[in-house]
């Protein structure tokens, strides 16, 4: 009442608050994943981005009041600590949120072409690990005493993706086969994955922690992490299944 007697507007400031709240990078994040969540395959990976490396700089921001030297800045320190490929895939989810907040409001993006740091054909692989490159690694897992070590191991056995992999959950091993459900494969369908003695054994050989039905997990409620955690090493496997990870200390003893 003191403030209306002042000339003030005590519900239009509680409007403002609550669309300035909404209108956050990431307030704007949020509601996207919400409804576009399920048409992507790598919503938990982009997420999980988003929520490492954008919202600690961005997160706060108005999402209009995000200029293209604040996304270089982001990037730039993103190259600096993860590598150029990194800063390219943040940019690349970056692109997808400010595109589709735009076609949604009277937003305009700040980021524009030219932006990337590496080309497509750049980030192709073109090599695959040697057969002493495979025999140290496997060499180097037997020493670990930890869930990554195995799950390194089926990875080299079963060539699937990272993450196929480590959210692998004993449901879905039948027999000698595990079926990778359409949500987690690339294809976007149920795949079939015919499992080796070798590939059998190593599941075998895993505990069951809690009441989860993962099988690579340390605590039983989460599938196993840290594989894209960026090594300093100067062994580099540019085309190696498990990428970035903590097993490059191994390697290097071994």
């Amino acid at each position: 009442m003191g403030k209306v007697a002042k000339g003030g507007d005590p519900l239009a400031d509680k409007r403002k608050t609550k669309a300035a709240a909404e209108n956050t990078l990431q307030a704007v994040c949020n509601n996207y994943f919400a409804r576009e969540a399920k048409k992507l395959r790598t919503a938990s990976d982009r997420v999980r981005t988003f929520e490492r490396l954008v919202y600690p700089k961005l997160g706060g921001r108005q999402i209009e009041d995000i200029e293209r030297k604040d996304i270089v800045r982001l990037l730039d320190k993103i190259e600096d600590e993860s590598g150029p490929v990194m800063s390219d895939r943040t940019l690349a989810y970056l692109r997808k949120v400010f595109n589709w907040h735009a076609a949604r409001t009277e937003f305009r993006s700040p980021i524009v072409k030219g932006m990337a740091l590496t080309k497509p054909k750049e980030r192709a692989r073109d090599r695959i690990l040697t057969d002493d490159e495979l025999r140290k690694i496997w060499k180097a897992t037997g020493k670990m005493q930890n869930a990554f070590a195995p799950y390194v191991r089926f990875v080299l056995l079963t060539a699937t993706r990272r993450d196929e992999a480590a959210k692998m959950s004993r449901s879905e091993i039948k027999g000698d086969v595990w079926t990778i459900p359409a949500e987690r494969y690339k294809g976007k369908r149920d795949h079939a994955v015919p499992l080796s003695r070798a590939a059998q054994k190593v599941l075998q050989a895993m505990p069951v922690i809690g009441q989860g039905d993962l099988v690579f997990t340390h605590d039983g409620e989460r599938a196993l992490g840290g594989t894209a955690r960026p090594r300093k090493s100067s062994i580099r496997y540019r085309a190696c299944a498990i990428g970035r990870c903590m097993i490059c200390v191994e390697l290097r003893a071994a």
